[in-house]
């Protein structure tokens, strides 16, 4: 009798932490689209890609994390359901790219720093302008300087858009409304669209349209160069899964949801200041705040090659 018990305990045992095979559906948190090409890393190093349904299929286990990361959308950590399938909302992720100055009296010469915000990461290859970033930014404001109407908005204006699959921009959003912008944007030309895990994506980007007093030799305003994680964003989210504490009050009352996090990269890669912007309450938000304090120093973000401190938002997921 004692046997047999001893070998149904064990029988239980490995049926609780058997691998088991879920399908995860990943779309846009705003049109609720498929998000195809992302990528989602366990925590045991497997690895899979969503379809073009937005589809994936992957074996874990309960004490798996899950880190989803692709190039248009803020990387997530989340822990797979018990219940089974995942149906996960991806949030746009918008690249902060140089400011545009309308008063400068010629054109933009090559600068390689500026063309580094065509970056690589470990999302895959970003997007670019045919021709490079400097060509963009000297026929955009070839398209704007004059425009008697822009002249009259107040500045700074701050632009989002993106760029398609198909390497068209679309989206542009602007603020204040800017009617010429947006008709600017559609003299430009084509460009190389965004690449990941074989396939071309959606990336979007943010950047401000400023007008200075005096004239300024350069239509382009360097801004800064992103602080990132050592490692890219899959390490950092990969950090968080393995030191991530699941509170016993959330676990009891069955909370969870995203956790936004406001903090400063200082200029020698530390995380300071970390600010809880929304929280979801039963210790969640103090566990966010904890496991991001013991990141490893993240690469700083850059001017013209120069360190400086620099603030970053990011979610971290709590999924029972």
């Amino acid at each position: 009798m004692r046997s047999i018990l001893l070998l149904l305990l064990v029988v239980w045992t490995s049926g609780f932490t058997q691998d088991r095979r879920i399908i995860i559906q990943l779309v846009d948190g705003e049109s609720k689209r498929p998000v195809e090409g992302a990528k989602i890393i366990s925590t045991r190093d497997r690895s899979v890609v969503s379809n073009y349904l937005g589809y994936a299929e992957i074996e874990v286990s309960n004490k798996d994390e899950l880190v989803i990361s692709s190039i248009g959308y803020e990387t997530l950590s989340i822990h797979p359901s018990a219940q089974g399938n995942l149906r996960v909302l991806m949030n746009k992720r918008f690249i902060l790219i140089s400011a545009l100055n309308l008063a400068f009296d010629k054109a933009l010469e090559e600068d390689s720093v500026l063309n580094k915000v065509n970056l690589n990461t470990d999302y895959g290859q970003s997007a670019s302008y045919t021709g490079g970033w400097t060509k963009f930014y000297n026929e955009l404001a070839e398209q704007l300087k004059n425009d008697s109407i822009l002249l009259t908005q107040k500045f700074p204006i701050e632009v989002r858009f993106s760029v398609s699959r198909e390497g068209f921009v679309k989206d542009i959003l602007t603020n204040p409304e800017s009617e010429v912008i947006r008709n600017g944007f559609t003299m430009l030309g084509k460009w190389q669209p965004a690449f990941q895990s074989e396939v071309f994506v959606d990336q979007h980007f943010v950047f401000l349209v400023m007008r200075s007093l005096h004239n300024s030799p350069n239509p382009a305003v360097p801004m800064e160069l992103t602080a990132e994680p050592k490692g890219g964003m899959t390490a950092f989210y990969g950090h968080i899964a393995r030191n991530l504490k699941y509170p016993k009050e959330a676990r009891k009352g069955k909370i969870e949801g995203r956790v936004m996090l406001k903090f400063i990269v200082d200029s020698d890669g530390s995380i300071k200041d970390i600010q809880v912007l929304q929280g979801i309450g039963g210790g969640c938000d103090e566990e966010a705040v904890r496991v991001v304090s013991t990141s490893p120093k993240w690469k700083p973000g850059t001017r013209r090659g120069v360190p400086f401190p620099q603030e970053v938002r990011l979610p971290i997921q709590f999924r029972l």
